[in-house]
């Protein structure tokens, strides 16, 4: 690996070696080849302690993943139809390429507005399902609290 600092890394006071090293392998090299070591000061040690620095990592492409739950949702249908027809003479992939690209953004604020808090969304439902399912014990064979925790149990999964 790259290194940088003293060359040295161990002494006893009167010989100077270079004995602390940092080994990679090829794989590591074809993905990371932007690490280094940094060599530090060995202060009170006899080892210079060894840094391995990501100092110029590149940032990764951010990713797009469909979530089906969106699917579920009363404005998806409307989001999905509601952007524009592209070109028509343009070849069909980039057609959807540039769909895709328009549809990205609507789904993002989707997520952001409906399900952003999905932690808490699932604590209320389950909250709600057992203040029904003890209501439900209470007035046992109720039809209509039975459809409602079937429908509750329903929209939580």
């Amino acid at each position: 690996m790259k290194w940088i600092g003293a060359y040295y890394s161990w002494t006893n006071k009167r010989v100077w070696g270079r004995i602390d090293r940092v080994f990679t392998n090829v794989l590591w090299y074809e993905t990371m080849d932007y690490t280094q070591t940094h060599y530090l000061p060995s202060s009170l040690l006899d080892h210079n302690p060894l840094l391995i620095q990501f100092s110029s990592s590149p940032r990764p492409l951010a990713r797009f993943h469909f979530c089906d739950m969106w699917t579920k949702h009363k404005d998806f249908g409307h989001i999905t139809t509601s952007i524009p027809s592209t070109s028509a003479n343009l070849p069909k992939l980039q057609q959807l390429k540039i769909y895709l690209d328009k549809l990205r953004p609507k789904l993002m604020k989707l997520n952001r507005h409906h399900f952003a808090d999905l932690r808490t969304q699932q604590d209320a439902a389950r909250l709600e399902l057992t203040t029904l399912q003890s209501k439900m014990a209470e007035a046992s064979g109720n039809a209509q609290l039975i459809k409602q925790e079937h429908d509750l149990k329903k929209e939580i999964h």
